[in-house]
């Protein structure tokens, strides 16, 4: 089987400007999780399709604007996380829950602005909707809502992202690589003896069941016989094979080992599994989980053709009130570790993007790697690309 993104497709600026437009303003994206928003004046800032982005919290209800001031453009929030009114740094506008600037220093002596024209200085609100404890934004206005994008794999997120305890570890890397290398790193389970052999290598995994959504739509996107239309702007198709979930069994031994370091921590989590779990939230979202003791999730920030944002977070399950704290450090230990591993794929990812321009035909997908296969079809689709001639 052929690959079917071309190469320039990771390397190409115009390529990548469209996709800030089809991927970062035209569909929701996710902009963090309310157990960073739980507070009054909570914020998390991101970069969504080019677009500076600030979810503020506002006595618990959550706002998405334009972090950028009316009154001379500078950023509103500059932090990428924390608790700090809606004020710029720069000329202390200060913004309400509307994004009005009624906050406005000397503003009878400088400004005169009144009431009416304070509200035509208003921020660009964005569109914020909530799955579970999973905050996410869309930058241009109509198309589905959060509920219709995920469709059935909404419920699976709510009850998932409820599970989420009050802390969690965070960080952002910069990744020298294309966002849907990493993406597709995710998908790939053939890589894990060769790059973490110390790491996710030592894991005892027996096997997988992989859940994707319209899966029966396959071949009509892989079109093998080379038969399909020559256009796949059918807006139906745009909805296939987007989201997906691996449940990944391990050994009797390996679970057992598991229990007996993390049940004494998380004795009552809400979500209960013995296998590993890895979800692929599209188009830029993994999140895995061992056994529903803790989750790890990567948000991939495109930022240039050749780089990445990756919002990194750990996350504990919910503890029972009357639980003893969290042994110290245990938090920075686990993000720690998790962040070993997954430093080693964005190494390789990193060499990857750097034989990109080389590249001048498709590369060869094995059976183990349709996933793979599936995830560049959807994204060929949503771009309105030509899934023969790309191929």
């Amino acid at each position: 089987m052929k690959t079917l993104i071309p190469a320039s497709c990771f390397t190409n600026a115009e390529i990548f400007s469209r996709e800030q437009s089809v991927f970062g303003q035209g569909i929701w994206q996710l902009a963090g999780t309310t157990v960073e928003l739980h507070d009054h004046n909570d914020f998390v800032r991101r970069n969504i399709g080019g677009i500076p982005v600030v979810v503020q919290n506002f006595h618990g209800k959550l706002r998405a604007f334009h972090n950028v001031c009316s009154h001379r453009f500078a950023p509103i929030q500059t932090e990428d996380c924390g608790n700090r009114k809606l004020t710029c740094a720069y000329h202390g506008w200060t913004y309400d829950q509307d994004g009005v600037p009624l906050g406005v220093p000397h503003n009878e002596e400088w400004y005169g602005l009144d009431r009416a024209k304070k509200q035509c200085l208003a921020l660009r609100q964005f569109q914020l909707e909530q799955c579970g404890k999973f905050v996410f934004v869309k930058i241009e206005r109509g198309g589905p809502s959060l509920r219709e994008f995920l469709g059935e794999w909404f419920e699976f997120f709510e009850k998932m992202s409820n599970s989420f305890g009050s802390s969690l570890f965070k960080t952002e890397i910069d990744a020298k690589c294309n966002w849907k290398l990493l993406v597709e790193n995710g998908f790939d389970d053939t890589h894990v003896e060769f790059v973490h052999p110390q790491t996710l290598g030592t894991v005892e995994f027996t096997d997988f069941e992989w859940k994707g959504d319209a899966r029966d739509s396959a071949e009509v996107l892989l079109h093998d016989d080379g038969t399909a239309p020559d256009s796949f702007g059918v807006p139906q198709l745009n909805h296939a094979l987007r989201h997906s979930a691996a449940f990944i069994d391990m050994s009797d031994r390996q679970v057992a080992s598991f229990e007996s370091f993390y049940e004494p921590i998380f004795p009552q989590r809400p979500y209960r599994s013995r296998q590993y779990l890895h979800v692929n939230l599209f188009p830029n979202i993994i999140i895995t989980s061992l056994m529903g003791y803790y989750y790890i999730l990567l948000n991939f920030e495109p930022k240039s053709a050749s780089e990445t944002v990756i919002h990194f977070y750990v996350l504990p399950t919910m503890r029972p009130d009357d639980a003893p704290p969290l042994p110290h450090d245990f938090l920075h230990h686990l993000g720690l570790a998790s962040l070993g591993t997954y430093t080693e794929d964005i190494a390789m990812q990193e060499k990857l993007q750097s034989t990109g321009p080389s590249v001048d035909r498709p590369g060869i997908f094995g059976m183990r790697e349709d996933k793979m296969k599936a995830f560049e079809a959807a994204y060929l689709c949503a771009m309105g690309m030509n899934l023969v001639t790309a191929a």
